[in-house]
């Protein structure tokens, strides 16, 4: 099976399996956290994402591949190894002066930390929220993140832009049934009825 990948005493998790698949595995497996088959899944998702960043000349994504496989008990796909080997020795061999030339800078020039850091926080706190009142039955709808983003002193529409950036850096399932709710919610039909929607209040207030 296509990335099939353990560290732990469970079945192999493979990157071919469904959700069900996965949420089935960890149901019968004796361990539970990021070393779950589930947990383990969703990281192997997250790390096919990061090769593709990586290709992309995205040098960030290796450091966060490396987290992904040390969180979630999983062996470093050849993709990691072969760069962190070649990074690593460009060191070691006096071709580069530090680890920003082999890596890449964490952050670019002039970035404001601490307010990086407070959107970050902000971000999964919004997304928290969320799924607390969704576990509740409530529709993700305007109404919805008007009333979150009062809770955080923040516009309805910063708590949206908050909402989707915190489930496209998600690689662990939030709760059952939640994650199946989200993957509607950030599908290209769900998309595109947003902007209709907009679009056509846009129209309406001319």
């Amino acid at each position: 099976m296509q990335g099939a990948y353990s560290m732990n005493q469970h079945t192999p998790v493979s990157l071919d399996w469904t959700f069900e698949q996965a949420q089935a595995a960890q149901d019968t497996a004796m361990i539970d956290g990021p070393g779950g088959p589930l947990y383990q899944w969703c990281a192997l998702h997250k790390l096919e994402r990061l090769r593709k960043e990586f290709a992309a000349g995205d040098r960030f994504a290796l450091m966060s591949a490396i987290r992904v496989c040390a969180n979630h008990d999983l062996p470093m796909p050849d993709w990691v190894a072969r760069a962190y080997i070649a990074g690593f020795d460009s060191v070691l061999n006096y071709r580069v002066a530090s680890w920003d030339d082999a890596f890449g800078r964490p952050f670019p020039q002039g970035k404001q930390l601490a307010k990086a850091r407070c959107r970050r926080m902000l971000k999964f706190a919004v997304l928290n929220r969320a799924i607390e009142l969704m576990k509740q039955g409530r529709s993700i709808n305007a109404a919805f993140f008007r009333e979150i983003g009062r809770s955080f002193g923040i516009k309805k529409t910063t708590t949206e832009v908050y909402f989707r950036a915190a489930i496209a850096s998600m690689h662990r399932p939030a709760a059952p049934g939640i994650d199946r709710l989200l993957e509607q919610y950030m599908s290209p039909q769900a998309k595109r009825a947003r902007a209709t929607r907009k679009v056509q209040k846009l129209r309406g207030s001319r």
